[in-house]
């Protein structure tokens, strides 16, 4: 990779770490990565348990560390809900000093994307992870999507739940319902106010994670972080430096940004702006553009009350109606029309295009990739601009990837605080002892070392840890081994679009009886017809048509009932 512009980036973040945030971070360690180094964990919750045996450095150290390197290896969350960044890892130490567990078993059910793991008996991670919780670790792995919906309406209708239920409701609706009769405990009075704090790994999640986590004003589980960023604009930094393009600020910069890399032939071949997934391309492919035209995030609530799908505003027209203009302008890569989000991605990797929306996490491997197959290509996140000059907006995510329940069967509430002190360890934060065994498991086993120092797994390490202990996680920091620089780089690209970050008020409620039977169906037919206009087939006018099959199919019932639903929240 090209590291020019990255070095100087750095060196511009690095200047705005003054005596002011430096003196910031000693007050607000609590806050961030350090918590355990500024009176840590809660020892009066954990008196029943056996002491775990210390290890790594003492949090006098950690702390010592952390404020020597400010704006050098270690970069502070300069804005609420954007993760601290860091090119070194601090040094390894603990967050959790007691053993979690009572000496029992969990059942567990969650869901694995990697094969199998090694068989328990053959496994030294499995068998030091259920030494460190004290307890036997029993896993019951859904494979994949297909088979989560599966597996979660078996238990279900058996009636015989797990202890820790891994709950992805977008993969199965009859998670709302469950809910919604009382099959998993309302978790509220252990995760809220003072009682949040006997759990400080828990404590460390931003208050925003939780709000979106509630489900009707309920914590009915604890969320495992992932971001709240929604979809980025990669693009190809290095061709916009050889063109002398400097960043959009206005749609029509945007406009002639993509007319001059398809004109130009930076790569000495053919080569197009921007690619899309056609399969996405009414929402979460062209999620730049319709953030440059200010467009809802999938819906607004007016000040009646009354909600207003994204489809319906004028903003979505202008944006559709400027995706018209670029594709006929053949500023879109034309396999866009068949392609699938992974299609895009390889013909990003393959110098086709310049730009493509891609999930919140894919920068880094993107510019890992690009190590191997182009080093000097240099990769960056567009800003959305305003359309007409001003601020665009930016779509926030949830800040969550499913969330672990304990179902309503266990009413003892000394087993639900067990439970919560092992998602607590599990959610140990980046570095720490815990976090490091979990992600690494046993050194010189699962990992090595390379000759920078910095561990990384062997195989047997992926085979052994695989997804045993997914059912919570840490909170999400900006570092990567590989590609040290991209830390701060990404956190400050995080900054400036949470600066524009507009929320999806629906979010905040059980999807309605009419979204969680038809939002697929609905959702494929407005992308169709959004796809015709976009491709010049029809006229920006069959919008108004899409929008009122969008009504008369179901579109116009969910809105009243979303309308209902946000109505009733405290």
């Amino acid at each position: 990779m090209n590291g020019e512009l990255f070095d100087a980036g750095l060196s511009t973040l690095k200047g705005r770490y003054n005596r002011r945030q430096f003196m910031r971070v000693s007050a607000l360690t609590a806050g961030s990565a350090l918590l355990v180094a500024c009176g840590g964990t809660n020892e009066n919750l954990m008196a029943s348990t056996t002491p775990l045996p210390k290890e790594g450095v003492a949090p006098s150290a950690v702390t010592a560390t952390a404020q020597a390197s400010v704006g050098k290896t270690y970069f502070p969350s300069p804005a609420p809900n954007v993760p601290d960044a860091f090119t070194a890892p601090l040094p390894p130490y603990q967050s959790v000093t007691a053993v979690p567990g009572m000496g029992g078993t969990v059942n567990v059910f969650s869901i694995s994307y990697v094969a199998p793991e090694t068989p328990h008996a053959q496994n030294k991670f499995w068998q030091g992870l259920e030494k460190r919780l004290n307890v036997k670790w029993n896993l019951n792995h859904a494979v994949g999507g297909d088979n989560y919906q599966e597996k979660a309406s078996a238990i279900l209708a058996s009636g015989k739940f797990p202890d820790l239920f891994l709950l992805l409701p977008d993969l199965s609706y009859a998670l709302y319902k469950a809910i919604d009769q009382g099959a998993f405990n309302d978790l509220t009075p252990y995760l809220s106010g003072a009682a949040l704090k006997e759990y400080p790994n828990l404590a460390r999640y931003p208050d925003l994670l939780w709000k979106n986590a509630a489900i009707n004003g309920k914590l009915y589980a604890v969320p495992r972080p992932f971001t709240f960023a929604s979809g980025m604009m990669l693009y190809r930094k290095d061709w916009a430096k050889k063109l002398g393009i400097a960043e959009p600020k206005s749609a029509d910069d945007f406009y002639k940004m993509m007319t001059t890399f398809s004109k130009s032939n930076p790569e000495g071949k053919q080569v197009w702006g921007m690619g899309f997934a056609a399969d996405g391309i009414f929402k979460s492919s062209s999620q730049f553009i319709l953030n440059m035209f200010r467009v809802p995030s999938e819906w607004r609530r007016e000040a009646n009350g009354s909600m207003t799908y994204f489809i319906q505003t004028d903003e979505y027209r202008q944006a559709v109606d400027f995706m018209r203009r670029m594709y006929a302008a053949g500023l879109f890569y034309p396999d866009s029309l068949t392609s699938t989000g992974l299609q895009m991605r390889q013909a990003f990797l393959a110098g086709k295009i310049g730009s493509y929306v891609d999930g919140s996490t894919a920068l880094d491997a993107v510019r890992f990739k690009f190590q191997s197959v182009n080093p000097k290509a240099d990769v960056g996140i567009l800003i959305p601009p305003g359309a007409d000059g001003g601020k665009g907006s930016y779509w926030m995510g949830k800040g969550y990837n499913g969330m672990t329940a304990i179902p309503s069967s266990i009413s003892d509430s000394n087993r639900i605080k067990e439970l919560l002190r092992i998602l607590n360890y599990l959610a140990a934060p980046a570095f720490s002892v815990e976090a490091n065994y979990i992600s690494l498991g046993v050194d010189d086993w699962d990992n090595k070392p390379d000759a920078n120092g910095i561990r990384a797994l062997t195989q047997t390490g992926s085979k052994e840890i695989g997804a045993l202990a997914n059912v919570a996680f840490g909170n999400r920091v900006f570092y990567y081994p590989s590609d040290l620089q991209l830390g701060p780089i990404f956190q400050d690209y995080t900054r400036r679009l949470f600066e524009i970050g507009v929320a999806n008020p629906t979010d905040r409620v059980v999807p309605p009886p009419t979204a969680q039977k038809k939002s697929d169906t609905l959702e494929n037919l407005v992308n169709d017809r959004v796809l015709r206009i976009v491709k010049g087939v029809d006229p920006l006018s069959a919008l108004d048509t899409a929008i009122q099959e969008w009504k008369s199919q179901g579109g116009e019932q969910m809105a009243q009932e979303y309308a209902q639903a946000l109505a009733k929240l405290p």
